[in-house]
């Protein structure tokens, strides 16, 4: 099913009227610092605080007219710094170590209703986020892929390019409205500099949209029924990245299920990671046999594998005496 993502973009560019009349003078915070507030303010014997209130009202219409209305300066520039907050550059995050295939984060969604007991973003949700875990939505967050820029001399990292949708929620939960889904897609499309991997617990919703190429496709394996109902979704779904995250790896699982020509398993890629501790479970790793056989698997099917930092599990055999 095809969608059209032009006329959604509600991001519009901001700009500023330059053609006031009433204010005829060059930004007179183009050569301002902390230096020049100090000296302006010892001449004309009053406060540092004054002197720079008074140039965030001259290089801010808004405040310059709040001030004509009859609003102090303190107020006026009070509002403007806050305002320039809000109005900051929003850029991806970076990623801590144990996300190692991708080097930035980007949330325009957050919160997930799937109730995982091993789930360890919902820990971080709860502690920082104002919504907690409940689903939200930044449409403010959408301007990210054109604002990032990779940093100079990292050109040529592993995973440099590559975006982690929504790792603090599920991108595809049944509960997030299509629409929300729509814009983040319309951002998606204007970024193909980006490689953008989402990760869902729900991958029939893959059906229901169509994908960029930029976009790679996957879904959570950490037992064999998402193993199999991910398989039986990927076999429709033609995409030149689908892949399974094993993590945690919660049991021995197996692609070759009965209903699969094994020899056309429609995957690029599996993760296979252990399981990091969290409020519902502490941390834990997969048996050996688990892993072994999945890489195994993999091997004889010659799929990329990736083994997570948070894999430590390795043989620990003897011979017999």
């Amino acid at each position: 099913m095809a969608n059209t993502f032009i006329g959604r973009n509600k991001i519009k560019d901001r700009g500023g009227d330059h053609k006031s009349n009433e204010f005829k003078i060059k930004s007179p915070t183009s050569g301002f610092d902390s230096k020049s507030a100090q000296q302006t303010a010892k001449l004309l014997g009053i406060g540092k605080g004054k002197v720079e209130d008074a140039y965030t009202v001259l290089d801010d219409e808004q405040a310059r007219k709040a001030v004509k209305e009859g609003k102090s300066v303190h107020a006026a520039a009070k509002e403007s710094r806050e305002r320039k907050k809000e109005t900051r550059v929003i850029v991806f995050n970076e990623t801590n170590d144990n996300i190692e295939w991708a080097k930035w984060t980007w949330n325009p969604v957050t919160g997930c209703e799937h109730g995982c007991p091993y789930c360890y973003a919902r820990d971080i949700a709860n502690r920082f986020y104002p919504h907690g875990f409940e689903p939200h939505f930044y449409p403010e967050r959408l301007v990210a892929p054109q604002n990032t820029k990779i940093p100079n001399g990292r050109k040529d990292e592993p995973g440099i390019n590559n975006v982690f949708l929504v790792s603090m929620g599920d991108l595809l939960g049944k509960w997030v409205p299509e629409n929300w889904i729509f814009e983040i897609l319309e951002s998606v499309e204007k970024s193909p500099e980006w490689n953008f991997l989402i990760l869902t617990k729900n991958p029939q919703r893959y059906l229901e949209f169509t994908w960029p190429d930029n976009c790679w496709l996957g879904a959570t394996a950490d037992n064999q029924q998402r193993m199999n109902i991910a398989l039986e979704v990927f076999s429709m779904l033609d995409h030149p990245i689908k892949f399974l995250s094993c993590e945690p790896l919660m049991e021995k699982i197996t692609l070759f299920t009965s209903t699969k020509n094994i020899v056309k398993i429609p995957i690029h890629w599996i993760i296979i990671g252990g399981r990091s501790k969290s409020t519902g479970m502490n941390e834990g790793q997969p048996k050996w046999e688990w892993v072994e056989s999945l890489l195994d698997e993999a091997r004889s099917l010659d799929i990329k594998v990736y083994f997570k930092p948070n894999l430590t599990i390795r043989p620990k055999e003897y011979p017999n005496a």
